[in-house]
């Protein structure tokens, strides 16, 4: 549920970016202020800049996760569209400034040296936002790279020491990320180097496209098997056609199931559970422990577990269920990220949005995503991760 505290916190930041784009319009394009239009224009921007986040959280508090989900899309345009605009606004201005006739100098030296800080700052503003923005939109549209990170895990048998996954998620096949995209990333992963693939869901939009990204997937050197669980854009495009795809492919969908792998004489299982989009809300509540129950019904007690769940809030239920290790996406990372770390978690709106968190003996490893439907990220450049599991304590190879 989201808190009150983090819905004022991105409300004050729209509302402090249209504030913003109004103030330098008024003070550093005023001719064009004059305009009753662009004083409109200013007022319907502000107005979006209070209503769009509003909706967003009455919708998260209702418990509409997939129209909340949507608004998301709804808030990155409206924010880097501010963004860009801000931009082309202080370019328009400093070139006029620069045409202008320079002063005469008893003039010039009667300009006081606050007024022209303060201008500058008004000019930085716009042209830092419009920077970021253009940014945001090359790195979205860089390869995917590929991400090696070592987990200590309590659970972890020392047959499985060096355990090595291939996990990806949210690769979003349709319009922005296509085919030849996923095959050039896949390329990355090192042959022999990696025992099995997991990929926790919304692999395709386009849905024409699953099978054969299902057949990239599948034709990946993995010897203990390649894994997937749903995510809620397959729901959403068509999950019988989905649900078609993997069962025609080589793939194991592992819905509220689970498989059991061998390696170095130790047993463990590879276990996933479905999305929640379609279930009612009365229901939301009960949904992850029956998944969790189906997924690992079959297994020993103590056998080490490896959880496939597009959302990372299965968090605090796989940790009740001593979840050894969690895989998950659904995120992007926020797909704006400071110094390593996503502003969803930085600013609160989100406790697991990127990276490796624990609770209890429970280790959760988020991606920020291979893909994405919106075209920007900064500072969180899409990425495959190959993870090498060990036991706590125990030296590295």
């Amino acid at each position: 549920m989201v808190r009150w505290r983090e819905f004022l916190l991105l409300l004050s930041a729209f509302l402090v970016l249209g504030g913003g784009l109004n103030l330098f319009v008024r003070f550093a394009l005023c001719d064009w202020w004059r305009r009753r239009l662009v004083r409109r224009a200013g007022a319907v921007v502000l107005g979006l800049d209070a209503l769009v986040p509003s909706i967003w959280f009455a919708l998260r508090r209702a418990g509409w996760t997939d129209p909340a989900d949507g608004m998301v899309t709804v808030q990155l345009a409206l924010f880097f569209g501010q963004c860009g605009l801000g931009g082309a606004l202080a370019v328009v201005a400093l070139l006029r400034a620069a045409g202008r006739r320079r002063l005469p100098p008893h003039v010039e030296a009667r300009l006081d040296r606050r007024r022209f800080l303060i201008q500058g700052a008004a000019v930085a503003l716009p042209v830092a936002a419009g920077a970021a923005g253009l940014g945001g939109v090359v790195e979205s549209a860089s390869p995917a790279r590929l991400r090696r990170r070592s987990l200590e895990l309590a659970g972890l048998p020392p047959g499985l020491a060096g355990l090595r996954i291939l996990h990806f998620s949210d690769v979003h096949l349709w319009n922005l990320v296509r085919l030849p995209d996923l095959e050039a990333a896949l390329r990355q992963a090192p042959r022999g180097e990696y025992d099995c693939v997991c990929v926790t869901g919304d692999l395709a939009d386009d849905l024409d496209q699953l099978p054969p990204a299902l057949e990239l997937i599948a034709a990946l050197d993995a010897p203990l098997g390649h894994f997937a669980c749903l995510g809620n854009h397959e729901h959403a495009r068509g999950l019988s056609a989905a649900l078609d795809a993997f069962a025609a492919s080589r793939v194991r969908l592992l819905r509220g199931s689970g498989a059991v792998l061998q390696r170095g004489g130790h047993s463990f299982v590879v276990a996933g559970i479905d999305d929640p989009r379609s279930v009612p809300r009365a229901g939301q509540g009960s949904f992850y422990p029956d998944q969790l129950r189906r997924a690992l019904g079959p297994t020993a007690p103590d056998a080490f577990s490896v959880l496939l769940s597009h959302r990372p809030s299965v968090m605090p239920y796989a940790a009740a269920a001593g979840v050894d290790l969690v895989l998950a996406g659904h995120t992007h990372g926020g797909q704006l990220a400071v110094a390593g770390r996503s502003v969803l978690q930085l600013n609160g709106a989100a406790r697991w949005p990127w990276g490796v968190y624990r609770e209890r003996s429970t280790v959760m490893h988020v991606t920020c995503g291979l893909g994405q439907w919106f075209p920007f990220r900064l500072g969180c450049p899409p990425e495959l991760v190959l993870l090498e599991l060990w036991p706590a304590g125990a030296p590295q190879a």
